[in-house]
Parts: structure tokens; sequence; C-alpha cells
């Protein structure tokens, strides 16, 4: 295999700079040494190939210089390192560039100069910079969309991340030989697909005192008589005369379409004891009838937990003791609640393996500008965690309630993004809530649950669970 050599001259921000490189190259066959210039163990003469990311170039001797734009310097983590507008190359997005060139490409002979600091457009999204800077959050902890970059310019239905790390492998193919592939992290399958479920809610009805106060809010305080009335004899027809289909126990449902098409997904369950409770008879049937089926079982830490490392704590010891009983955790956070240099944190040092919360809500698509799963920056501790982060890429709530598609446009958006993933051999995360798949919360939505894996079903995909996918990519590291 023919080798390269990654040159920097930033010492000050090395670490950063060989975490960009290494995740952007991680997923490719390809064998490669990092080194300051400075380093008096790099010898050119080891190497078929020289990238250099500076920059100056000077004197040193690259075939690929790519120039190093402004976010690694005195502007780190200030609000005037964010960049404000995006620029474009042949289609190919530009977020950070050095503005003293007026180029974004140049071939000088059998060199190529690059003015588009892919290093740092890496570390920007699958570090949530963004997020950490802006520090613009809602109730739920949720960051604001309407100050991301990506919203802002349209660009949320496109990996770029993925786009940009394409763009320099195709170069050095093309023009350097290397004959660099993806590694086959799906075997013979072109990409694979995270099948999900949060379960928010086991039932309609609540337990008996919280479903009382709820009944009685309704009709006393809220004057809502008719929903009182509605949801009083629904609960006495399911509790008492057992003659109520709950719409939102669609377990049995799930797990016979996943046995069908030979699907493996993971369930997300709660432990804060507000919509049902761990210790309950019909939780642990559930979750006993999900393990029997060899699918996973998440946890989904509830609202406060994702900058609180008490109330983390305190709902992944209940969790542990009756739900999850094993040693690797999978976290996706309720609300997809996610606090940019905490969250991470508290899960890592939690123990978890992974994390699958990175999402806008309310539009589906790449938040992280990544589809495959990566290992975790933190920007509190500038350091690398032992921690992973799947970018969340599809819920039915973004698709029917924030973008309020119908039916055919729902597939149409989902058709889109599917293909942007298996372009680039990576992992499309769906999120179908067990309470979401019946009329009672949309229309549409239990046709196009039905279709979305009928769809995953007839590609050259495979389809499993979150810890199954991790495993695959932490073994091909």
């Amino acid at each position: 295999m023919k080798k390269i050599a990654f040159l920097y001259s930033n010492v000050e921000f090395k670490d950063k700079i060989e975490y960009s490189i290494r995740t952007i190259l991680q997923n490719y066959n390809v064998s490669f040494d990092l080194f300051c210039v400075s380093d008096d163990k790099y010898d050119k003469s080891n190497y078929e190939t020289i990238i250099y990311y500076g920059k100056k170039q000077d004197d040193i001797y690259c075939d690929i210089w790519i120039i190093e734009s402004g976010l690694f310097s005195d502007s780190y983590l200030k609000s005037e390192s964010l960049p404000v507008e995006v620029n474009y190359y042949n289609t190919l997005p530009i977020f950070f560039f050095d503005e003293k060139y007026n180029f974004y490409e140049l071939k000088e002979n059998s060199r190529f100069i690059i003015n588009n600091d892919i290093i740092q457009t890496a570390f920007f999204f699958l570090t949530c910079y963004e997020d950490y800077v802006v520090n613009d959050y809602d109730k739920y902890g949720r960051a604001n969309i309407e100050k991301s970059i990506l919203y802002k310019n349209n660009l949320l239905s496109i990996p770029v991340v993925n786009m940009l790390i394409q763009y320099l492998i195709d170069l050095l193919n093309k023009y350097y030989h290397l004959d660099i592939s993806v590694k086959p992290l799906w075997g013979d399958k072109n990409f694979a697909s995270i099948l999900s479920h949060d379960v928010d809610c086991i039932s309609k009805f609540l337990p008996f005192k919280k479903e009382l106060r709820l009944q009685l809010s309704l009709l006393i305080a809220d004057k809502r008589p008719k929903q009182f009335c509605n949801r009083f004899f629904g609960y006495i027809n399911k509790k008492i005369n057992k003659r109520y289909k709950d719409p939102f126990d669609t377990f049995e449902y799930i797990l016979k379409i996943e046995e069908k098409y030979g699907f493996k997904s993971t369930f997300y369950f709660m432990a804060d004891n507000k919509t049902y409770m761990v210790t309950d008879k019909a939780t642990q049937s559930i979750v006993q009838k999900i393990k029997s089926y060899n699918s996973e079982i998440g946890f989904h830490p509830g609202l406060g937990t994702s900058n609180n490392i008490e109330i983390f704590n305190k709902q992944k010891q209940l969790f542990n003791k009756y739900i999850g009983r094993n040693n690797k955790l999978g976290i996706r956070q309720h609300y997809l609640s996610f606090i940019s240099g905490t969250t991470w944190e508290i899960q890592n040092d939690a123990g978890a393996i992974y994390d699958t919360s990175i999402c806008y809500p309310q539009v589906a698509g790449f938040k992280a500008g990544y589809c495959l799963p990566y290992k975790v920056y933190s920007l509190s501790r500038n350091t690398v965690l032992d921690f992973w982060e799947v970018p969340l890429i599809v819920m039915e709530g973004s698709l029917l309630q924030y973008m309020k598609l119908n039916g055919d446009e729902a597939k149409i958006y989902c058709i889109n993004l599917i293909n942007e993933v298996e372009k680039y051999n990576g992992v499309f995360a769906l999120l179908w809530h067990n309470s979401a798949i019946c009329d009672e919360y949309n229309p549409f939505s239990k046709d196009l649950f039905k279709w979305i894996y009928y769809e995953l079903s007839q590609r050259n995909c495979e389809s499993n669970s979150c810890m199954n996918i991790i495993n695959k990519v932490i073994n091909n590291a």
C-alpha cells in the first residue's frame, strides 16, 4: 500500500489537527503518518505522496498544500472564528479559506494548492463547534437552528464533510494514483442503516395517579370536556373492559416487521418514571420481548440530564438495574437535547459507548455534516474522548410535525437523504417512536414507516442496531 505523509506546522493546535486528519481518513484503506514539519523523524523518501497543511509553504516540499485558515488561531472558540457565509467551487461548499488568495484550487505543474480548509471544516462540524460558541439553546436544551450556517444556506440535506473528504480522496487517486478505497465496513453492502425507536411512553395512558391528575387538569384547569371524555372512556375501556387497543403499543408490530426483513434495531428506554415505571410488569414484559428478538436496549435520558450529571447518573442507575443490565451503554437524549461541551462529557464519564442525539429536530438531515460514526472531540476538555457519535439523520417528527410534509413529500425527502448516505457508504440513522406508528399521531405516519422499511429492504443495505453498527466501525478502525 502506498504511503502518505501528512505534515502540519501549527504545533499549538496539534491535537485538533491530528484529530481531524485521523477522523477524515479513518474509513479509507490508506496508510499515512502525521508529522510536525520540525519533526526530525520525518524522511520524505519514505512516502509516495506528501500533503502539507499550513498557512505558508515556504521551502517545504509537498505534492498537495492545503492552506490553513483562521479557526486554529487566537480567535479559536470566539464568535469571530465562526464562518459568516458559504462560498462555492464547482458546487463544492467552502466554509474556511484564506481570503488573500484569489483561488480555491490551483495546479502548479504536479503540485496542487487547495484554498479550502478541509481540516478545520471537519473539526467545526464534527465537534458541534458552532453550538459551543453561539451557546443559544431552547428550553429543551437544543441548539438554535436559525443560527446554523447549514440551515441558513439550505445545506442540511448534504453531508458536507463527507463531500469535502471525497474531493480530497478523488484528487489523490486521480493525480497521484494512490488507489485509495473505502473500507468494506458493511461487507458487500453499499451502506448501512440504523433503525431505532425512542420509547417515550409504552401506553397512551399514564400510571394511575398521573393519569388521574392529567384528566382532572383537562376537565377543570384546561376546561376541555371533550378531550376529558375521550381520554376517560378510553382509559376505562383499556384498563377495565379490556376492549381498547392501545395505539402506542406497537412493539410487537415493529418487531415482526423487522423479523420479516431480517433487520435488528435499538429501543431507547427512559428511566425518569414519568410516563411509565421501570419496575412495572408492563415495562419489564416489553423489554424482555425486545431482547428475545436480539434487538438492542439503549438508554434514553430524560430532560435535564444533558447538562446535569447527578440527574443523569440517577436515571442511569435505575436503567441499569431494571432495564439495561449490560456494560455496553448506547444513548439518545430525550427531545434530542444536546449541550456542546457538556452532554458528551457526561455520557463519556458514565461509561457509555456511543450517543446518537446529534440532529436538528426541525429539519431532517446532516447537522454534523457527516453520515458515519466518529470519535468525539471534547471542546471543553481539549481532548479526544473514548466515545462515539452516530449522527441521527431522520426522525419521523421532523418530517411530519416540524417540516409538515405529507406522505409523498416525506418519501421524496427521505429518498434524497438515503441516496446521499449511499453515495458515501455511510450510515442512515433513523428514529421512529413506537408511539408514532398510528393515526392518532399523524395520518401518514404508519404508511410512511412501512414504506421506509420496505425501501431499505430493497437496497443493498445492512439494517442493524446502533451497537452492532458501532462494533463494525470499531473493529475496522
